[in-house]
């Protein structure tokens, strides 16, 4: 139930693109309305043109059905060239797949043969994520909803796409009238809701230093403060989160098995495993930066009863640091790669 006018859904992304934000972004426009109307004529070929190009979020606003996004209904449709199909995915050539916020009619229509969102995700060559709704969709909460998308997403430092969907949501409902409830929770997130939306180029932590004493672990980054460092089991159960104003965080010795991430918006994780209970070390692969705190220690294939026998491996570019007070003693099935670094402390 979408309200026939092309002019209202470009309007509404006008207002997203020439808004003011703490943290701006770059918008590209692909209107289908003709240069008479405002728009510049736009096809389906100038959208994936766009994606291989570079451009990362793609929103798009106007008629949709569970299985096509309808750019222009106004005019004739020669060859499909206003009508967007999962085939159409097959076009996109690059490494880093893109993320689709649409607000078409049932573009989330997951139980679809052919659903967008399903298809979309499937392909090889499709979409790492999509916000799509789930069922037919009113126009103007809908272009309000994607005005609350940018402004959580510039504005309030909202970056993980599962939350900035629901709060988008929630901060439609508060304008009140029927028609924000009807689309209400409409978009449907078909991705990891954790996974973070980048506004900027990729960074990455320089010179990152860890030293540990008999209680505390102090980290200390190079190049960034207000970073995050969350602690995992090696299951993947959160044991800790810390945040760090300075570029020095300080938190508890690990005496566990677990994994220690480096987290700040916009840069790549910088992720270390951490043995800080176990007396050995046998049948594993290091490829990473690893650190292990147990004391005394053995290293090699057979050291230990109680663990499955195997090499121990050091690859080239890994970092491993055994921090002991009480000896390392090294057996056989150990390799420590050309290119690899270990260090005894």
């Amino acid at each position: 139930m979408q309200q026939n006018n092309l002019a209202n859904y470009q309007a509404a992304m006008e207002q997203v693109r020439t808004a003011s934000y703490i943290h701006p972004l770059s918008f590209y426009t692909a209107y289908a309305a003709s240069v008479d109307s405002g728009g510049n004529g736009a096809t389906k070929y100038d959208v994936f043109d766009y994606i291989n190009g570079g451009m990362n979020i793609i929103a798009y606003n106007g008629h949709g059905n569970p299985h096509e996004m309808y750019m222009n209904y106004s005019v004739p449709n020669p060859n499909g060239i206003y009508s967007i199909f999962w085939s159409d995915t097959l076009s996109i050539n690059r490494d880093r797949a893109p993320v689709l916020v649409s607000t078409g009619c049932r573009n989330g229509y997951i139980p679809s043969t052919w659903s967008l969102m399903r298809l979309f995700l499937k392909t090889d060559h499709g979409f790492t994520a999509m916000l799509g709704g789930s069922h037919p969709v009113y126009t103007d909460p809908a272009n309000l909803y994607l005005k609350k998308f940018y402004e959580g997403l510039l504005n309030d430092d909202d970056y993980h796409i599962g939350h900035l969907n629901v709060s988008s949501h929630i901060k439609c409902l508060s304008y009140g009238g029927s028609t924000p409830k009807d689309n209400a929770f409409c978009f449907i997130c078909a991705a990891d809701p954790s996974l973070e939306l980048w506004t900027a180029g990729q960074s990455t932590f320089q010179n990152v230093d860890y030293s540990f004493s008999q209680s505390s672990l102090t980290i200390t980054v190079g190049n960034a403060s207000n970073y995050a460092v969350n602690v995992a089991s090696a299951d993947g159960q959160l044991l800790g989160r810390f945040v760090s104003t300075n570029g020095i965080c300080v938190i508890p010795r690990p005496d566990v098995d677990c994994y220690i991430a480096i987290d700040k918006h916009n840069y790549v994780p910088y992720v270390v495993h951490v043995d800080g209970a176990s007396n050995y070390i046998q049948n594993t692969v290091m490829s990473g930066t690893e650190f292990y705190l147990g004391s005394p220690i053995s290293v090699g294939y057979d050291v230990s009863s109680s663990l499955p026998t195997g090499n121990v491996t050091i690859e080239p570019d890994a970092h491993v640091t055994i921090f002991n007070s009480l000896g390392v003693t090294i057996k056989n099935g150990f390799e420590c790669k050309k290119g690899a670094e270990l260090i005894v402390r």
